[in-house]
């Protein structure tokens, strides 16, 4: 007991000097083990970073790789021609048809199943039908085909032009007017004729 009492005593009799000592090295101790758990720590997160950046890395090659077999696949579903021989089987609006499946798409199988939906008229048949109804508004003929924009069907249908030769030129009402070479011939011999350029009658 009186040993116990001396040590106790001796303890709380510490000089000022001896207690700040204690809580310096106690302090020291303490910044030793905090350094290592941090930098433990660090290691750690580096090391999970980069397994996750290769997982990452691994993923996007996989999706990039999924996308381009999803498109060839795609391709193959809805064909940008009906036969390769014949340049007016290419079926209208394809490109714009085709990006808009992939917008729209949330599953491979959700893609084809609205490549199937999909409405699918050759240039050949646009213009049978043009020529027959004499004109196509082109809003009506943006929202037959998937819901492509106005302006996206005016560039397709240029380019029809350009392609294949004068089929149809859009008027102020927003309609796409059929045009026949016949017409085109005979405003040619009536601008001839008259010196100037008139726009004949269908």
């Amino acid at each position: 007991g009186d040993v116990g009492g001396k040590h106790g005593f001796a303890e709380t009799n510490l000089s000022r000097k001896e207690r700040q000592k204690a809580a310096r090295e106690m302090e020291r101790e303490e910044r030793k083990v905090n350094a290592e758990e941090a930098r433990v720590w660090r290691e750690k997160k580096q090391s999970t970073m980069k397994s996750e950046g290769s997982r990452c890395d691994g993923e996007e090659k996989m999706a990039e790789s999924s996308n381009k077999e999803s498109e060839l696949s795609l391709g193959e579903i809805f064909p940008r021609r009906r036969n390769e021989n014949d340049a007016l089987s290419e079926f209208l609006f394809w490109e714009s048809i085709m990006k808009k499946i992939k917008e729209r798409k949330s599953s491979y199988d959700e893609m084809v199943s609205n490549a199937h939906q999909m409405p699918k008229m050759t240039i050949r048949e646009f213009v049978e039908r043009l020529e027959q109804n004499g004109s196509i508004s082109i809003t009506t003929l943006a929202d037959e085909f998937g819901g492509i924009s106005v302006p996206e069907a005016l560039i397709e249908l240029e380019n029809i032009n350009k392609q294949h030769g004068i089929i149809g030129v859009p008027d102020a009402k927003g309609n796409f007017v059929y045009v026949s070479m016949e017409m085109i011939k005979l405003a040619i011999k009536l601008g001839q004729d008259t010196g100037r350029l008139s726009y004949p009658d269908r």
